[in-house]
């Protein structure tokens, strides 16, 4: 089951990466779990993303750290459908290049 999980969550992810308006990284911390699965390289401040898949929610762990990303200033999402998470990034994009 966890195998299916990654493959639709690696799926959408791949998607979104290939059509954002920005690069971004992907986060692979092996020793430090948690922390989101990607940096979007916005200008002026980066939005950290969890990809999670349909009806699925952060862990406890994962919500602990988007909440300390939040609390530091940082722009946080969690994607679970295509639409919503291209939405998302096109709106940060405009927004961003306005801010400047």
């Amino acid at each position: 089951m966890v195998i299916v999980r990654r493959f639709l969550e690696s799926s959408l992810e791949g998607r979104v990466v290939l059509d954002a308006p920005v690069r971004s990284l992907k986060l692979t911390l092996r020793h430090d779990a948690g922390w989101p699965d990607r940096l979007w390289l916005f200008p002026a401040r980066p939005l950290l993303s969890e990809f999670k898949r349909p009806g699925e929610d952060p862990t406890p762990l994962q919500r602990s750290r988007l909440d300390y990303l939040a609390a530091l200033g940082y722009d946080v999402a969690v994607f679970s459908d295509y639409d919503v998470a291209m939405e998302r990034l096109h709106a940060t994009y405009k927004q961003r290049l306005v801010e400047r």
